[in-house]
């Protein structure tokens, strides 16, 4: 209620890109330039794991909703799974030839959405592995990604002097602003 800062968190070499807690509040993922995913305790401040596999910077990190899994996506061109509670990467997928930029669950955990440098949005199934639909935007690079309440709808923002949010029908792929 003070508006004060109760806590500062310091543990990464480079920049943080991306922040996620779990649905509990106890802990705090973040993603960074270092290469790194970490993992807080947010009552002591203490990292508890620290994952690592991305072989560039990590720009953003998601946590499913059932709290099991931390989907990452980074400049390397993949999006990688991780097991929450071993730090395990579980599952990598090639995500274009370039950075991506953010990763989100599907509201049932069934897939996984992605955001980057290729000019798509790409709706991945996460138990295999394949891309199942692709959206093109408007020949820009997608930064942002995130869901409506009901799945149905898919917003994306652009990356360089675009400053557009377009708003996706999921179903059908067309865009309805």
């Amino acid at each position: 209620s003070t508006g004060r800062c109760t806590k500062t968190i310091i543990g990464h070499s480079h920049n943080v890109w991306s922040l996620a807690f779990t649905n509990d509040g106890k802990n705090l993922i973040s993603s960074s330039s270092d290469k790194t995913i970490k993992i807080w305790n947010v009552a002591n401040g203490i990292c508890t794991k620290t994952l690592q596999g991305h072989s560039r910077e990590v720009m953003s990190v998601k946590l499913s909703q059932n709290n099991q899994i931390i989907a990452s996506s980074s400049r390397d061109a993949t999006i990688r799974l991780w097991n929450i509670e071993t730090g395990k990467n579980i599952k990598t997928f090639l995500g274009s030839n370039s950075w991506v930029w953010s990763a989100i669950f599907s509201p049932n955990n069934q897939q996984l959405i992605t955001g980057g440098y290729d000019f798509n949005v790409k709706f991945w199934e996460i138990n295999t592995g394949r891309c199942l639909k692709r959206i093109q935007g408007n020949y820009k690079q997608t930064y942002a990604v995130t869901f409506s309440y009901d799945g149905k709808l898919l917003a994306n923002s652009y990356w360089l002097n675009n400053n557009t949010i377009k708003i996706w029908d999921v179903d059908t792929g067309k865009c309805i602003t």
